[in-house]
């Protein structure tokens, strides 16, 4: 490995959902083998943001102590690990310590807007994008205020209706939602996983054109049709390494191409071809990869051991 850095996701999830299609039961594949799941070497993000300063949060907020909380809307553990948090069905972070959850610009609101902030009062987004969390576009007001500036924004319609196209792996689009908690009941799929989908890309929240579409549950989730056509007529490629699995030697010789897990189980009778590409296992006695660039890891490091 070269230790060039590649590609900085949000969380762990996203990473694990770029990798394998699915955002569920695989964010331990990660956490549990940083230095070769997928192929990878992984790091934590731990580094300060440009202009990033840490506050203390009081024990008696969150009932634990020595956690910390940045002018960034970020949040650090103990033990200096930045801590991810998740969104909830409406789009908002959450924040877990223990027991506890919070959402992320209340807790900012509370602790490093101490002057402003009151026990009935709404911390509001200036600017209305509700990931974005920063000390600078938050603000206390009124219940009142903030139903002034919903409607003064158009938020109030978008928070009623909030309407979800879900694309499969081969690039089809396979079901329009009113909602996102529809899509969650007839799909199963978590709405703040699906807000993650949305959300991911090229120029989804101020994201570079180099970002990748990050899928959940083996789907791709878009807010209308247009631009879930768009996307499959754009990228073309995405959807033909969306679930690929190469079949090789143990030395990294392909021998099989599969598009899908499914293939290459049904085709070679082996099963579990899934993990054995996040664990390096060698069912069958093959090497398995998810795609030619875990592939091609595998062979640099083999070249330099």
């Amino acid at each position: 490995m070269t230790g060039e850095r590649l590609q900085m996701y949000d969380s762990v999830k996203m990473a694990a959902a770029d990798m394998r299609g699915n955002s569920l039961h695989s964010t331990n594949d990660i956490t549990d083998h940083l230095d070769d799941a997928y192929g990878w070497a992984w790091l934590y993000n731990d580094a300060d943001l440009e202009g990033e300063t840490w506050v203390p949060i009081p024990t008696e907020v969150i009932g634990k102590p020595k956690y910390l909380l940045s002018t960034m809307g970020r949040c650090k553990a103990p033990n200096g690990r930045i801590i991810e948090g998740s969104f909830d069905n409406r789009g908002y972070k959450i924040f877990r310590f223990g027991d506890i959850s919070t959402s992320a610009h209340r807790l900012i609101g509370q602790v490093l807007l101490r002057n402003q902030f009151f026990a009935d009062c709404v911390v509001n987004h200036i600017d209305g994008n509700k990931s974005n969390s920063v000390v600078d576009n938050l603000e206390c007001v009124t219940q009142s205020a903030n139903a002034t500036h919903a409607n003064a924004s158009g938020l109030i319609k978008t928070k009623r209706k909030c309407p979800v196209v879900r694309v499969n792996y081969k690039g089809e689009i396979v079901d329009d939602f009113e909602s996102y908690a529809k899509a969650h009941k007839k799909t199963g799929v978590e709405p703040g996983s699906i807000h993650g989908s949305v959300n991911s890309g090229p120029g989804r929240s101020g994201r570079s054109s180099d970002d990748r579409k990050s899928p959940s549950q083996g789907y791709v989730w878009f807010e209308t049709r247009q631009e879930a056509q768009a996307f499959i007529d754009a990228n073309p490629d995405y959807f033909l390494d969306f679930f690929r699995v190469l079949k090789t030697t143990v030395d990294g010789v392909v021998l099989a191409d599969y598009k899908e897990y499914a293939d290459a189980e049904h085709d070679t009778g082996i099963k579990g071809i899934c993990r054995a590409c996040t664990k390096g296992y060698k069912p069958g006695g093959f090497r398995w990869f998810r795609n030619t660039r875990s592939l091609e890891a595998f062979k640099n490091r083999s070249t330099t051991a």
